[in-house]
């Protein structure tokens, strides 16, 4: 039982968006579904060609509100307008190819109540080809341990973008997200990694809450994931140290043996792997940097 504050924050839902007419009904409507009801939509629309002005319109609620924008292809510039226009003392980020689950907010903002200032939880993975959430397609997520900034630093990413609702204050510190080219698709994790400075109170919510659609158009290539690891490694280098060693951790090496595998770059692909066999990680991911380095030796694609 969740019993929320008497004072109920207001929760600024940023959503930035694309040619998603097919999706962004979807997010809308699980937003205006949720039980706690002190939201406020901003949606911040990198100037769609479809018709997703249209079925924005549809939606006859004042809580709803659209700002247009050229993003130049840096979602990360939508999110950090989304910001800035804000009124909410809370901010949850939600793309609009994902959908909620109705107590998702009511859920988060009790957590945050109880002094928490960043909460996750996790997702269901939903495809083209499977349109109703199953439990093997479940997205996990660990509990971070302090400090959590070594933990996501040793460890990677554990955090969807869609499932965060946290304090506004803290975004405005670390000034945004950064709008880097080489971060797209992973400026999310960089500004986890600088809000992990400020505070140690990130907590995962009990319980999935929420949907990720992984039917096509998400940021994500091999090319671009490459471009995103070296760009961390170096631009947090410095600090390594906290982790106890200077090397690549090994979540980064075996990100990298994937992607550089991916596209038929054998030679950094072996090299990467046996990266990561030299390192700390789960013996699954162990057994997968074996297969990949075999293959990179065959010069096979996965």
């Amino acid at each position: 039982m969740y019993t929320l504050p008497s004072y109920c924050p207001l929760v600024s839902v940023i959503i930035p968006t694309y040619n998603r007419e097919f999706c962004i009904g979807r997010a809308i409507t699980s937003v205006i579904n949720q039980t706690f009801t002190e939201w406020e939509i901003i949606i911040v629309d990198n100037n769609s060609t479809d018709k997703t002005d249209e079925i924005i319109s549809e939606f006859l609620d004042d809580r709803i509100s659209v700002v247009k924008i050229h993003n130049n292809g840096i979602v990360a510039k939508s999110r950090n307008l989304g910001i800035k226009l804000a009124k909410g003392s809370l901010i949850a980020f939600l793309d609009s190819d994902d959908w909620w689950a109705p107590k998702k907010l009511e859920i988060a903002v009790q957590q945050i109540a109880s002094g928490s200032d960043v909460v996750y939880h996790e997702l269901y993975r939903v495809t083209k080809n499977s349109t109703r959430a199953k439990k093997q397609n479940r997205i996990f997520s660990r509990k971070l341990s302090s400090p959590v900034f070594v933990d996501l630093l040793s460890n990677g990413n554990t955090i969807c973008n869609s499932s965060v609702v946290l304090r506004r204050k803290l975004l405005e510190e670390i000034e945004g997200f950064s709008e880097e080219k080489d971060l797209l698709g992973s400026e999310d994790f960089d500004g986890w990694l600088r809000i992990s400075k400020l505070s140690e109170n990130f907590e995962k919510l009990d319980g999935v809450f929420g949907y990720y659609w992984d039917g096509g158009g998400n940021l994500t290539s091999a090319k671009l994931t490459i471009k995103n690891i070296l760009f961390l490694y170096k631009k947090y280098a410095h600090e390594f140290s906290l982790i106890g060693s200077k090397k690549m951790p090994g979540w980064m090496a075996y990100t990298l043996a994937r992607a550089t595998l991916d596209i038929g770059d054998f030679s950094r692909a072996r090299e990467y792997s046996l990266l990561t066999l030299k390192s700390s990680v789960p013996l699954k991911v162990w057994i997968k940097a074996v297969v990949n380095l075999v293959l990179s030796f065959l010069k096979l694609k996965l």
